[in-house]
């Protein structure tokens, strides 16, 4: 058995995932290992050493899944938060454009959003040293916001311009296919513009957004590090859904 064609392992007892996009974007060998099946998964060490990056998602309350991730040689990266943030319809839908100061992104505002994004999550991510370089992590965020906005990664994107129509806020947005949720992707707001309430007028556009499509729920994930993302998200009545650690196992040389 070889790697070069193989994208799952699940067939030699393993629940380890190759990460076709990151692995291609990075180009680094990147999986996913599920920790509903961590000790055939472990066992396996021969084959997870086939990879760059092994990622872990485990629940915080599960601590014999951390123990297990632990002494196999993973480091916690970052804890993670789940949110949601039930919506009431009004007497009549509002539009997230005109209600809240909104535009729809176009392809011509990718170049301007994709520099924004790749400088708000900078230190506020997951994709971070020394598993990624400062460089990586901005490539998967204006990658992302550049797919967001062309309808790959998320269906819309949100945006709040100044006096010069440059881009000061943004917000992607995804409605889920299996039920009336609609999932936030990213958010940011520019550094200068912070503490001016365009957070709060994103939120109240993606809200919007969502009662015109069909949701009757917000999710979004972030990490527990960004405290301006969970001010926003809890001052606007989000409930916390769950909380998650992300480790990492690399086995090639740190960044």
């Amino acid at each position: 058995m070889t790697l070069s064609n193989i994208s799952s392992l699940r067939d030699c007892n393993m629940a380890l995932t190759k990460q076709e996009f990151e692995s291609d974007l990075f180009g680094r060998r990147i999986a996913l290992l599920e920790t509903t099946q961590l000790d055939t998964s472990l066992a396996a060490k021969t084959i997870m050493d086939h990879f760059d990056l092994v990622q872990a998602k485990v629940r915080s309350q599960d601590s014999a899944a951390i123990d297990q991730l632990t002494s196999s040689g993973f480091r916690l990266c970052e804890g993670e938060i789940d949110l949601e943030l039930s919506l009431s319809p009004g007497s009549e839908p509002q539009s997230p454009v005109t209600a809240h100061g909104c535009f729809y992104a176009t392809k011509d505002d990718i170049p301007s959003l994709s520099k924004l994004a790749a400088d708000c999550f900078e230190g506020k991510t997951r994709f971070r040293r020394p598993w990624y370089s400062e460089g990586e992590a901005r490539l998967m965020y204006s990658t992302w916001i550049a797919k967001a906005i062309r309808g790959e990664f998320d269906d819309v994107c949100l945006m709040i311009k100044n006096e010069q129509w440059e881009p000061l806020a943004f917000v992607t947005l995804r409605k889920m296919q299996q039920s009336s949720d609609v999932r936030i992707g990213l958010l940011a707001v520019h550094e200068r513009a912070r503490r001016k309430g365009l957070g709060a007028s994103l939120l109240n556009a993606a809200s919007a957004w969502a009662l015109q499509n069909g949701g009757d729920r917000l999710r979004v994930a972030t990490q527990i590090s960004n405290l301006d993302a969970m001010r926003l998200y809890l001052n606007a009545k989000a409930k916390p859904m769950g909380t998650s650690y992300w480790f990492y196992r690399q086995e090639s040389k740190a960044l």
